[in-house]
């Protein structure tokens, strides 16, 4: 694992919470990665929160495995936005990892979250560009479930992915 690899794992981790805010991180296998790749990793984090880290919140919607519609990457694609500045996505990803979509409480101390949000940003560097399933105050919905909130950022290299789930 490369330094900044590990360095976006930690980071991130710190960012998550058990059943709310999920995270994943790494290097492409060949860099200069472009946006099929990309989709490919944020595909693979809804995958992997729909079948485990999340799979109670999924339950009374999906009985057994939800469509591979949630996780298709052309779906993925079409959800999904830039952010314009840097700056955009520490305050969206500190949002993610501090406030509950759902029921607007506090996950984790925002000037915290802010702050590693910050370092994740720099990890990857000014060249990075930034997304999310957010756009004029409405979310396409990247998982079956009411409430999903994805900030996802790569530098053609690494990436660094953090999206949020709940349940009213």
């Amino acid at each position: 694992m490369s330094e900044i690899a590990g360095r976006l794992e930690r980071l991130l981790t710190g960012l998550t919470h058990q059943y709310w805010v999920h995270a994943s991180s790494g290097a492409f296998a060949a860099p200069g990665a472009d946006m099929p790749e990309f989709v490919a990793e944020i595909a693979a984090l809804v995958d992997r929160v729909v079948d485990e880290d999340a799979g109670r919140l999924f339950a009374p919607y999906t009985p057994g495995r939800p469509s591979d519609v949630w996780v298709h990457p052309t779906t993925i694609e079409q959800s999904i936005f830039p952010l314009e500045t840097p700056s955009d996505a520490v305050e969206l990803m500190s949002e993610v990892a501090s406030v509950n979509l759902v029921w607007s409480t506090t996950v984790m101390d925002r000037d915290v979250a802010r702050e590693t949000a910050a370092e994740i940003v720099a990890a990857l560097g000014t060249e990075a560009t930034w997304w999310t399933n957010r756009e004029s105050g409405w979310v396409n919905g990247l998982t079956p479930v009411t409430f999903d909130l994805l900030v996802a950022g790569t530098n053609g290299t690494h990436f660094a992915l953090l999206l949020q789930v709940g349940d009213d």
